[in-house]
């Protein structure tokens, strides 16, 4: 049985890697605005997307494959964030974020397309950030071309930007091991489970 990871993300891609298993990455093709209209709850939403994009994964895939599709939204003051609209967009975010914890909620689904078996968990971990003036989030902007597609406008190796990963970052993150490995094993995929420590992934 083939494995898919249904994410253009390349931390999730990092993460994966250390599994040293065999896999597809494939980018799931979704209009996100619906559910973003339908579902006002962020937790909600990513549980939600993370199945919607497994969903249509499934709809391409003609053989046997476990699906794995995710999603993520930081939530700082209980308030709800994604990726920037542009430039002003992004400097409001970390404006409103810089040097304050934040949580990162991620919505992971696995879907079996041999017999339809879904699986949909929510897990969490907490970031601190680092203080900023106004010039150097927008130097840090200016120098981050890829900011448009990152949530908050920021990677988890600017190491100027975050303060620390709290909490388990590897079992309970964007791709949470501690409920993928179980199911991988249990359609006899063997993981390596000498997992490394979070400062791996944001160096």
């Amino acid at each position: 049985m083939k494995v898919i990871l249904g994410s253009k993300s390349l931390p999730r891609k990092k993460i994966m890697d250390v599994l040293k298993i065999d896999y597809e990455q494939i980018s799931p093709e979704l209009d996100e605005s619906p559910y973003k209209e339908k579902y006002s709850d962020p937790k909600e939403l990513c549980v939600k997307l993370a199945e919607a994009k497994a969903e249509a994964l499934k709809k391409k895939i003609n053989y046997p494959a476990l699906i794995i599709s995710c999603d993520s939204v930081p939530i700082c003051n209980n308030k709800g964030y994604g990726k920037p609209r542009d430039f002003d967009h992004a400097f409001k975010i970390l404006k409103e974020i810089i040097g304050k914890i934040h949580y990162i909620y991620s919505g992971m689904c696995i879907v079996n397309t041999e017999n339809n078996k879904k699986w949909s968990f929510l897990s969490n971990f907490a970031v601190e950030l680092n203080n900023q003036t106004d010039d150097e989030i927008k130097k840090h902007l200016e120098n981050n071309e890829h900011f448009l597609r990152q949530a908050c406008a920021y990677d988890f190796h600017h190491r100027y930007i975050v303060k620390q990963i709290l909490g388990n970052f590897v079992g309970q993150g964007l791709l949470p091991m501690d409920y993928l490995i179980p199911i991988l094993e249990e359609h006899g995929i063997k993981c390596n489970k000498n997992l490394p420590e979070n400062t791996v992934f944001y160096k």
